[in-house]
C-alpha cells in the first residue's frame, strides 16, 4: 500500500453504510409539500428549459407567498435529479389542499426506473452506439368517483442512420415504451397527489448504430 494511501477507519466505515442506508429509505414528497407554506388553491407551470422555471399562481388572483415559488423550484430539481440521465422538460398542474398526509415516493426507486428506460451506463461506451432523445410524455385524469386515468405515450426521433428495419428497432421501442408505462403507472398516485396533470420527460436512449463505412474516392476516368 502506497505511504499517503487513505484507508477509513472501521468507525468511520460503519457511519457510512448507516448513512448510506439511511438515503435509501428516504422518501420524496409529492408537490403537496408547497401547502406547508401556505393552504391555498394554486396553478403552477414548470419549464425545464428556464432558469427558475416554476411559476405558480392563487386561483383567486392574490399573490402567492414568494416561499413557494422556491419551493416548489427545489421540488421539480429533485424530480429531475431523481431521473437522471432525463431531464424533465415541463409539467403542469393544480394543487387543492387537502386534509391527508402527502404521498411520498421513494428517488432511488425513481432513479432506478430511469436507468432501465434509458439502459445507460451499459452501452454508453460503445462506439456502435448512438443517443436518441426519447419524449416521455404523461397525462393523468380523475374520472367520476375519483378513479384515476394514466396515460403515457413515448415519441422518439434519431437524428442518426440506424439498423436495416427503420429509423429504431422496434425491440427498443417496446422496451421504452414497457418501462415507461410501469413506471408512470408506480408513479401516477403520487403525481396525482401532487395535482400534476401533464409531465414530459426527456430521456437519452442508445441504440445501435450501422457501423460507419467509409468508401475510397471515386476518381474520374482522366486521372484513373
Amino acid at each position: 500500500m502506497e505511504e499517503n494511501a487513505f484507508s477509513p477507519s472501521v468507525p468511520l466505515c460503519a457511519e457510512i453504510d448507516t448513512t448510506l442506508r439511511r438515503i435509501v429509505d428516504k422518501q420524496m414528497p409529492s408537490l403537496r409539500v408547497l401547502h406547508d407554506v401556505e393552504r391555498v388553491e394554486l396553478e403552477y407551470v414548470y419549464s425545464g428549459y428556464e432558469d427558475g422555471g416554476f411559476h405558480c399562481r392563487r386561483s383567486d388572483g392574490a399573490p402567492t407567498h414568494p416561499g413557494m415559488t422556491d419551493m416548489g423550484k427545489v421540488w421539480a430539481e429533485m424530480l429531475d435529479a431523481a431521473l437522471s440521465p432525463g431531464f424533465v422538460a415541463e409539467f403542469r398542474g393544480r394543487l387543492i389542499p387537502v386534509d391527508e398526509p402527502s404521498a411520498t415516493l421513494s428517488p432511488i426507486f425513481l432513479a432506478s426506473a430511469a436507468l432501465a428506460i434509458s439502459d445507460w451506463p451499459d452501452t454508453l461506451h460503445r462506439s456502435d452506439y448512438k443517443a436518441i432523445n426519447a419524449s416521455l410524455k404523461l397525462s393523468l385524469e380523475h374520472r367520476d368517483g375519483g378513479e384515476l386515468t394514466v396515460r403515457p405515450e413515448v415519441n422518439m426521433t434519431c437524428p442518426v442512420k440506424v439498423g436495416p428495419g427503420g429509423p429504431v428497432d422496434g425491440d427498443v421501442i417496446n422496451r421504452v415504451h414497457s418501462h415507461w408505462a410501469y413506471l408512470a403507472d408506480k408513479m401516477g398516485p403520487w403525481l396525482a397527489d401532487s395535482g400534476i396533470v401533464d409531465l414530459n420527460v426527456n430521456m437519452l436512449v442508445p441504440i445501435k448504430s450501422e457501423p460507419l463505412q467509409v468508401h475510397p474516392p471515386r476518381w474520374p476516368a482522366w486521372q484513373q
